[in-house]
């Protein structure tokens, strides 16, 4: 017998969808049966993603036959979170799984790191998933359960990144994913966080030279750099109610068991 996660008559949205882990995560939920609303964030002081990114994932997936519609919008908009929300449940009728995953990354050392810098990555990075966890929550109580994915990083627990910022606001997220845990597991709404690292999506191949890149491989156990399909797949088993009914307040690596060695480089 096939092992078969089947997510027909779930809705999923998924933030920073048009690229790298967000677009493959949109696309291995529609491939199950999901509908997508895909949020991006087509600004053009958004270096992470061009216009164009977040069409073509919608193209693959309808070509796949699946059902996605593009929420375009700032995640650190309250109002937008809250309103997106509720539009996508006025669409569809329900909402079953956040993928909380749009991020803002900036590379500052800590003498160099502003506050206005250190505020910007927390509204996208922490506030705008708080929001969106907060609106989507009480539709899920009323459909009888919901699955939220909270997207940290290796980051926290070996203080990389080049920057303090970025492992304080994955650190909060992971923080509030145990909170609600305790508050919402008994309402069949579980949250889990994942931790991805060595990912090759275009921000991350930017951020080193071929040297650094070259160090990262040599200390991977698994000998090969991550691939966005890698967090994906987890992802999409993680939000079937039946086969992850147990899996609740998790953390997991997608590193090919990178976290356990010692690191060249500061991330």
């Amino acid at each position: 017998m096939a092992f078969e996660i089947n997510l027909t008559g779930k809705v999923a949205l998924v933030t920073g969808g048009a690229t790298g882990i967000g677009a493959a995560t949109c696309i291995a939920l529609a491939r199950a049966g999901a509908t997508i609303a895909l949020n991006c964030f087509p600004d053009k002081n958004n270096t992470q993603e061009k216009p164009a990114d977040a069409e073509n994932v919608v193209r693959t997936i309808r070509k796949m036959g699946g059902t996605v519609e593009m929420f375009p919008g700032d995640v650190s908009d309250e109002a937008w979170d809250r309103q997106a929300v509720e539009d996508i449940v006025g669409r569809w009728g329900r909402i079953d799984i956040l993928v909380n995953n749009a991020v803002l990354f900036q590379r500052f050392k800590m003498l160099d790191l502003t506050t206005d810098v250190f505020r910007r990555m927390f509204e996208v990075n922490v506030m705008g998933p708080f929001v969106l966890s907060q609106a989507c929550i009480p539709h899920m109580l009323k459909q009888g359960g919901g699955s939220i994915i909270f997207m940290s990083s290796s980051n926290v627990v070996n203080g990389g990144g080049d920057t303090p910022a970025y492992p304080a606001c994955k650190g909060a997220l992971e923080g509030m994913m145990k909170n609600m845990v305790k508050e919402f597991g008994k309402k069949a709404i579980r949250t889990n966080v994942i931790r991805p690292s060595v990912i090759v999506t275009p921000p991350f191949i930017k951020r080193y030279t071929e040297e650094q890149w070259n160090a990262y491989l040599s200390c991977i156990p698994t000998a090969r750099a991550g691939k966005p399909e890698d967090v994906a797949n987890l992802i999409v088993y993680l939000c079937d109610d039946e086969k992850a009914a147990y899996l609740n307040g998790g953390v997991y690596h997608v590193d090919g068991a990178r976290i356990h060695q010692i690191h060249p480089t500061s991330n």
